[in-house]
């Protein structure tokens, strides 16, 4: 009489080995796809709110010179002397005060008198252009943050001026009238990212030693006529 060999239903110790090998191999590769997302996304935020800025400054600027005088208008420079390291454009009715990134990224910035907070992009009202107009050598050096609005000061996301020129092209002294070429560069302000050199986020085989994916810079160019809405 023989005897059949029932066959029993399951897997080897290979087959499971295997089987687990897969599961961690796709397990793996939809992490690292969540992760590439996520810095997409943070990157395209990143980008979208450095964009968004400039273009508040821009319009704000805009708004601010079209109603001034080109009689009233100053730009200080902070290698200037008496500047006491501060960029100031004043307009006659409102001035523009500033630190570059690398100071407030640095420390070396100047702050508000009434809060101690590094002064990034600054809107304050000064009717006197006093914050262009030297006293005993040296421009004003005191603002309050509750004298205006910082225009990039956030708390999500860390900006600041990289660069800004200003200069005249066109001057009608009869009219009162000039046109003025205005250009700057805003971006992120972590500076181990930041490729000094050229004003350009730092990519990450470059050195750079924060993430990359927070890091966005863009320069904005215009030409903005003065005394247009006299």
């Amino acid at each position: 009489m023989s005897h059949k060999h029932s066959i029993r239903a399951g897997f080897t110790i290979i087959e499971l080995m295997l089987a687990m090998t897969f599961v961690s191999f796709l397990l793996m590769a939809v992490a690292l796809i969540t992760v590439q997302v996520g810095n997409t996304y943070n990157r395209g935020l990143t980008i979208k709110s450095v964009n968004q800025a400039g273009r508040d400054v821009s319009d704000s600027l805009r708004r601010d010179i079209r109603a001034a005088k080109h009689s009233d208008i100053r730009f200080v420079a902070q290698t200037t002397a008496g500047a006491q390291n501060l960029n100031r454009l004043c307009l006659g009715h409102v001035s523009y005060i500033w630190n570059y990134g690398r100071a407030i990224y640095e420390n070396s910035a100047r702050t508000y008198s009434d809060n101690g907070r590094p002064i990034v992009l600054a809107r304050v009202n000064d009717a006197s252009g006093a914050y262009c107009t030297q006293v005993g050598g040296a421009y004003p050096a005191t603002v309050t943050r509750a004298a205006g609005s910082d225009l990039l000061e956030a708390e999500s996301l860390d900006m600041a001026l990289h660069q800004f020129t200003f200069s005249p092209i066109v001057v009608d002294a009869a009219s009162a009238q000039a046109a003025y070429h205005i250009a700057f560069t805003v971006g992120t302000n972590d500076q181990s990212v930041i490729d000094t050199s050229n004003q350009q986020c730092r990519p990450p085989e470059g050195g750079g030693e924060a993430n990359f994916d927070f890091c966005a810079i863009n320069r904005f160019e215009t030409v903005i006529r003065a005394g247009g809405a006299q």
